[in-house]
């Protein structure tokens, strides 16, 4: 633009004569400023203040369309000049639009091309600072990095370089077919987990130039995040790039996982009326990946034995070699069964146990399992949230804690009886955003905030108020109390009953 011209402008602005128009909106707009990093890939220019520094939407590998879907993760192609990264990449591609997400931003909208990091780090770190890669929860079908809950800004304060990811999803991220058999039998047909392992190793490569220490990266994920990073445990491909996981209700995950044949019989079913018979990997990249997104609407996802990326199910695999020496923050939230319908009846919410064994189990939960539903949401939280994590403690042959989150929000007390899935999030993240907080919910925040915070710096959780211990559960609560787990006679129960977990105990031996 000619000197001119960028004058003639400026003072248009100052007039406020733009009208609003979107071309004029940009010219208006003041020249992109703030710090500068330079990674393996390019330059990037994020925002600054208050002490941290920012930077979104940094591509960490290749858009994965075209001959790239259903591949591995590809390097980015460097850039010249510098990056702008002040707004978040497009999110996944999924059903309907991400929730909690800035209408403003790019993140509010779905993309194939969606491979895009986060990075929220100190301006000034005393040293290399330790880093948090998240890891979003959704099921592995929806979800995105760029939710305003994960906004990573008090970790950066406290001293943490915090990075988020989007990966795909759905039958983008987790999807097998004959006509690919080839391909994923060289390369694995998990995308979703070779994206968060492409990201971590991004992170090794560049979290010095953000002032991040790469030896001390942990990992932290919730729901289906944290059923991943499990799975990530278990896997080759993953190994060595974190030395620490916060894992964080990690259920739905945690039955028999699915096997390669399996898989691929999904993929057919899913892309019968979509590609030809005999489909070639063409005609399946060709399929709009709405179409894809829409066929899958209502089918479970979750990682599965592809001999590749997972060579082993999760709960083999651990059976077998522990956390393989990663240090373990573990837990769930005493309402888990929040995510069962309302009028839920305990049979069938457990594959294996008989009428004998819920009289029991019955039994032991006493009042609290006074009606059918409020029995089958304790069967459900125990037998696929706080069963494993338990079990897992138990056999990570490393060092591992386990927590149980059991704060219900002040002003929702009323109508919430325990805390929900998904309810711990606010809280370590401090991003209640203006919402109604009191004494109570600032203490519980402050014990979630700087007990993450210190296993991610000195790999073991320092929590204000409850010292954690191994082999005991922490429950955090105002106040928090650290003691033994008052649901054990029913978690034995429910851990020789519950398939995968026979599976699981058999591998031990």
């Amino acid at each position: 633009m000619r000197p001119s011209t960028f004058r003639l402008l400026t003072g248009l602005c100052a007039a406020v004569l733009c009208l609003g128009l979107a071309l004029a909106a940009q010219a208006c707009a003041e020249p992109a400023s703030g710090p500068v990093v330079s990674t393996d890939s390019g330059k990037v220019q994020g925002r600054g203040g208050q002490g941290i520094v920012i930077f979104k939407g940094v591509p960490y590998a290749a858009a994965p369309v075209g001959p790239l879907r259903w591949r591995s993760p590809q390097p980015v192609k460097p850039w010249d000049e510098v990056r702008d990264a002040g707004d978040y990449g497009a999110s996944c591609l999924q059903a309907g639009t991400p929730r909690n997400v800035d209408p403003s931003s790019r993140g509010a909208n779905t993309s194939e091309d969606c491979l895009y990091l986060n990075v929220w780090a100190p301006a000034s770190p005393k040293g290399r600072a330790p880093v948090i890669v998240w890891i979003h929860g959704g099921g592995d079908t929806d979800g995105t990095a760029s939710q305003t809950y994960y906004d990573g800004s008090s970790f950066a304060r406290d001293g943490v370089v915090l990075v988020s990811m989007n990966y795909r999803l759905g039958p983008l991220g987790f999807f097998a077919h004959p006509a690919l058999a080839a391909e994923q039998a060289k390369e694995g047909a998990n995308y979703g987990l070779m994206d968060q392992i492409a990201a971590l190793k991004w992170v090794r490569r560049n979290a010095a130039a953000f002032g991040g220490d790469p030896d001390r990266i942990t990992v932290m994920g919730e729901s289906a995040g944290g059923v991943d990073i499990i799975a990530l445990i278990g896997s080759p491909q993953a190994k060595g790039l974190f030395r620490g996981a916060i894992v964080q209700s990690a259920g739905m995950g945690w039955d028999v996982a699915p096997k390669l044949a399996e898989v691929r019989n999904q993929g057919v079913s899913l892309t019968r009326d979509l590609a030809p018979a005999n489909a070639t990997p063409e005609n399946l990249r060709a399929i709009p990946g709405e179409a894809l997104v829409k066929a899958g609407q209502g089918r479970d996802v979750e990682p599965f034995v592809d001999g590749v990326v997972l060579p082993d199910a999760p709960l083999i695999a651990w059976a077998r070699q522990g956390s393989g020496g990663v240090s373990l923050l573990i837990g769930s939230n005493s309402g888990e069964g929040s995510l069962l319908y309302a009028e839920a009846r305990p049979e069938g919410v457990v594959a294996g146990l008989t009428p004998d064994d819920l009289k029991t189990l019955r039994g032991l939960y006493g009042d609290k399992a006074a009606t059918d539903p409020d029995f089958a949401r304790l069967l459900f939280r125990d037998s696929f949230f706080a069963g494993p994590a338990r079990w897992m403690t138990m056999h990570s042959r490393s060092h591992a804690w386990l927590y149980r989150f059991d704060y219900v929000r002040d002003s929702l007390r009323s109508r919430r009886p325990s805390a929900s899935h998904g309810s711990e999030i606010p809280f370590e993240f401090r991003t209640w955003r203006g919402m109604r907080t009191s004494d109570a919910d600032l203490r519980v925040e402050e014990l979630v905030h700087r007990c993450w915070v210190s296993f991610a710096r000195d790999g073991a959780p320092a929590c204000v108020g409850a010292e954690a211990k191994e082999g005991r559960r922490l429950t955090i609560d105002d106040p928090a109390q650290l003691g033994p787990i008052p649901e054990a006679a029913m978690l034995d129960l429910l851990e020789r009953r519950t398939p995968a977990m026979i599976e699981a105990n058999k591998a031990l031996h």
